[in-house]
């Protein structure tokens, strides 16, 4: 839902993919790699080497952690309300 359009999910089933660890009580998995790539850009320090090593699963570079984390738990919550607000949007169309 965002504006820029690099920001959205690429597909549905990424979104539902990221919903369903929520609601497993996970983290999510794409939405988290998106934000932690994008502190790292913003750093101003991230190499192509260090955007992959989140995708393949490998621990982040020292120091990215503490910096992201944060931006983390904003995501985090940013997805909850993402989900209240699908969920609101299904009860009111079966309302009807």
């Amino acid at each position: 839902m965002a504006k820029v359009r690099e920001e959205r999910y690429r597909d549905p089933e990424d979104l539902i993919l990221d919903l369903n660890c929520l609601l497993r009580g996970e983290r999510p998995r794409l939405a988290e790699q998106k934000a932690d790539t994008l502190a790292l850009l913003s750093q101003g320090d991230a190499t192509e080497e260090e955007d992959t090593s989140f995708v393949t699963g490998e621990a982040p570079p020292p120091g990215v952690t503490a910096a992201t984390s944060g931006s983390s738990t904003l995501v985090v919550i940013l997805s909850v309300l993402l989900a209240v607000s699908v969920l609101l949007n299904v009860v009111q169309l079966l309302a009807r």
